[in-house]
């Protein structure tokens, strides 16, 4: 049963463990040429050492959603990061480079335990009337934690090299769950059966053929094949003077959307309406590169609308789905459409780009964002006429 009051020690507490499940991205992204140059391979094996991870979202995202509700959230998030710490003290020692994937497959199970029931495990430590908040601060897990192993990067290569940058996210993951498991209640929440593999393939349609559990996953889709896309392809279209400062405002600008003018639209309206206006605000601001171009005000512009996204995208799951189970598999559902999004959005956008030059990322931004407006306005008709 969820707590009718907020308790605002566990959601930081849950929080934390969040960015330490973003760290388990960044603290590759952030050390990639120090990690060719430990393992040198092809690019493709190379760029396998960051993307794994995202392979296994996509396989397993809802399946792990179904593993979760029926082990425990409380237990499965503290098993996810001490699994999560001891891959990264396996990779601390540098071992064979097919020993170093096959510890950031098993980091990728790890990474969605986290991000499957942490999230869950917010929503039942906050007031009804507050969840809005407490998704707000979650959807920004992924933002705040790579900033902050981006700069914790360079001390710790200072220091002792890639592997203490790995022992570090180790040992902060290992005290992550040590605190989980002196501080998280055990709340009682209702256990769903362990899932058959026909389960798990009735579980995947009824999730997406569902207009309460769908709409957040096919929303997180749109919204990630466009962040990390943009993110690689915007900036070299930067005057070369302000290049490094936008690329690095950029993310903080959608963060800092979420908590001031997404937050304060969902006090008003519901986090659907609040992710469809996210997503008509990408075509505006699409049609309007169409015709003036790309630029850094339009470029700001754009991130901001990401805000709304980010910040609805998760908020919209506690709004439609009142069961912590159904919320588990929504969450499952992020991680799955996540994954996809953040692995293809770049490679499409490149290879447009290689077709019609500048002139695809309009295109590419409104047929995303209109896909976006689109999944939500058919899902909100199917909520009111079944």
């Amino acid at each position: 049963m969820s707590q009718q009051k907020t308790s605002l020690g566990l959601i930081f507490l849950l929080y934390a463990a969040g960015l330490g499940a973003a760290g388990q991205f960044a603290k590759i992204a952030t050390i990639f040429p120090e990690i060719q140059a430990l393992y040198p391979a092809s690019v493709v094996t190379q760029g396998l050492i960051m993307s794994v991870i995202g392979f296994l979202g996509v396989i397993f995202g809802i399946f792990v959603g179904q593993i979760v509700s029926s082990l425990g959230y409380r237990k499965m998030l503290i098993a996810g990061m001490l699994l999560g710490a001891a891959m990264s003290f396996v990779q601390a020692f540098l071992p064979s480079l097919p020993l170093f994937l096959a510890s950031r497959m098993i980091e990728g199970l790890a990474h969605l335990a986290i991000v499957v029931a942490a999230p869950t495990l917010v929503t039942q430590v906050t007031a009804p009337n507050k969840r809005y908040l407490s998704m707000t601060l979650w959807s920004s897990f992924f933002g705040v934690g790579y900033a902050l192993c981006a700069s914790a990067a360079p001390f710790a290569l200072e220091l002792a090299g890639p592997p203490a940058l790995f022992a570090g996210h180790g040992v902060y993951m290992l005290v992550l769950a040590g605190l989980s498991f002196v501080c998280l209640p055990r709340l009682g929440l209702e256990r769903a059966p362990l899932p058959t593999l026909n389960d798990v393939i009735a579980r995947h349609i009824r999730v997406y053929r569902s207009p309460y559990q769908s709409p957040a996953a096919l929303g997180w889709l749109f919204y990630t094949l466009t962040y990390l896309a943009l993110l690689t392809v915007l900036p070299p279209h930067f005057p070369a003077e302000h290049r490094l400062a936008l690329a690095t405002m950029l993310p903080i600008v959608s963060i800092l959307s979420s908590f001031t003018l997404a937050a304060t639209l969902m006090r008003f309206l519901s986090a659907v309406t609040v992710a469809q206006i996210g997503f008509a605000g990408g075509i505006a601001a699409a049609l309007w590169m169409a015709v003036f171009g790309v630029s850094t005000e339009l470029a700001v512009a754009i991130f901001v609308v990401m805000g709304l996204l980010q910040s609805a995208g998760f908020a919209l799951v506690p709004e439609l789905n009142k069961d912590p189970q159904d919320q588990a598999l929504a969450m499952g559902g992020i991680a799955q459409m996540g994954n996809l999004g953040t692995m293809s959005g770049t490679p499409i956008l490149l290879f447009l780009l290689s077709l019609m030059g500048t002139g695809a990322i309009p295109l590419f931004l409104a047929l995303i964002f209109a896909g976006g407006f689109t999944a939500h306005a058919i899902a909100k008709r199917l909520r009111r006429h079944p």
